[in-house]
């Protein structure tokens, strides 16, 4: 997210949101909710800049069995898996027991100005990319069943959208779940 108000800087920054009881949420810390455990890794902070093709961020959001707690772990490639922190289930009033929806996706808000800014590494997809790492993508979205086994999602049931073609370009790919990013613009 690059969010100025909220953050201070135009830089890109990782951020954490929940929506609960009554409709209320925040961002990150900003109001009590989400507990950080971690001292090295935060819910929220800017994102480095790194080589196109070597930025791969992987995170689980689980809810754990004995407390009803909603983590966030940060997915390592070599090592072990962060816990980052958790949000008490009793912020929430609709998925104390688990969810029958995911979501997963990039919005972005045109400034003042008119101007909207890039969504993930700025290139928009194309059919060539596919098979590559040029777009931002999403891969490998797991979700855990009753039983608390990570299951690859059904491609049947996943839902695309697009609201602004003009700007911005999401291709669902092969082995990836979608490929999506954008330059920006006047008038998106």
């Amino acid at each position: 997210m690059i969010n100025p108000s909220l953050f201070g800087d135009g830089r890109v920054w990782g951020y954490g949101y929940f929506k609960g009881a009554n409709g209320t949420g925040c961002y990150n810390t900003v109001c009590p909710g989400f507990v950080q455990v971690s001292k090295r890794d935060l819910i929220s902070g800017p994102l480095p800049e790194a080589p196109e093709g070597k930025r791969n961020i992987g995170s689980n959001f689980q809810q754990d069995k004995k407390t009803g707690n909603w983590w966030v772990s940060d997915i390592k490639n070599v090592g072990k898996d962060i816990h980052i922190g958790y949000w008490p289930k009793e912020l929430f009033d609709v998925i104390s027991d688990g969810v029958n929806i995911v979501g997963v996706g990039g919005v972005v808000k045109t400034s003042p100005s008119g101007q909207s800014p890039p969504m993930g590494n700025a290139h928009r997809p194309t059919e060539e990319d596919k098979d590559d790492m040029a777009s931002a993508r999403v891969r490998d979205l797991l979700v855990i069943d009753s039983s608390y086994k990570f299951k690859r999602s059904k491609r049947s049931k996943l839902e695309y959208l697009l609201d602004n073609d003009k700007c911005y370009g999401l291709i669902k790919g092969k082995e990836h779940l979608f490929l999506f990013g954008g330059k920006g613009g006047d008038s998106c």
